[in-house]
């Protein structure tokens, strides 16, 4: 397939009749490329004076089915690889998710998230560790700060945009705060 390829691209034809490979030659009136000796031999057999030896127009019809009766093997074997191809990529994926699946089945409970039913009394009163994220910018409402102009400790009340309600500790005061002028007050958070 590749031969006749390149051959094809750089001019030369396969004459029907005699299966050379030739660049010399002309199509007939039905448009089948003949090579320039069954061209020369065609015209003496036409002005010849046995005329029973006419070429028959069956013989081009011939060797094209042999040449597709050749090309079924190639083709089947394309589609059958591509059949085995895909079916391994499913079968790849599904047991890419049955694992996937069955590890996340036998998964320990106490990884489990715990559901609203197990929020009881006893959980409120044992003790919490608080998270805070001492980043400026990423304070929230409870956290234990400093004021860093006023040099006071306070928690956060409030918040609205670039400002925080702040609460001073030793007063009822309280203030509306910058973010830039607050960092957490670490002597009141423990770091874990």
């Amino acid at each position: 397939m590749v031969k006749e390829t390149l051959l094809w691209v750089f001019g030369y034809r396969q004459c029907p009749g005699c299966d050379v490979y030739s660049n010399a030659g002309w199509p007939d009136e039905h448009g089948v490329w003949h090579c320039e000796e069954c061209q020369v031999n065609c015209m003496i057999d036409l002005f010849g004076n046995d005329l029973d030896e006419l070429p028959r127009n069956w013989w081009p019809h011939i060797i094209a089915g042999a040449r597709y009766a050749c090309s079924i093997p190639i083709k089947a074997g394309c589609v059958l690889g591509t059949t085995t191809w895909s079916a391994a990529k499913v079968g790849s994926t599904s047991v890419f998710w049955a694992v996937r699946t069955l590890s996340a089945a036998k998964r320990p409970s106490n990884l489990a998230v715990a559901g609203p039913d197990s929020m009881t009394a006893e959980v409120f009163d044992d003790s919490w560790l608080v998270v805070v994220d001492g980043r400026e910018g990423r304070l929230s409402v409870g956290d234990p700060v400093q004021i860093l102009e006023a040099r006071l400790k306070g928690v956060i009340r409030g918040k609205k945009n670039d400002m925080y309600y702040v609460e001073d500790d030793s007063k009822d005061d309280g203030y509306w705060v910058s973010t830039q002028d607050v960092r957490l007050d670490r002597s009141r958070a423990k770091c874990v």
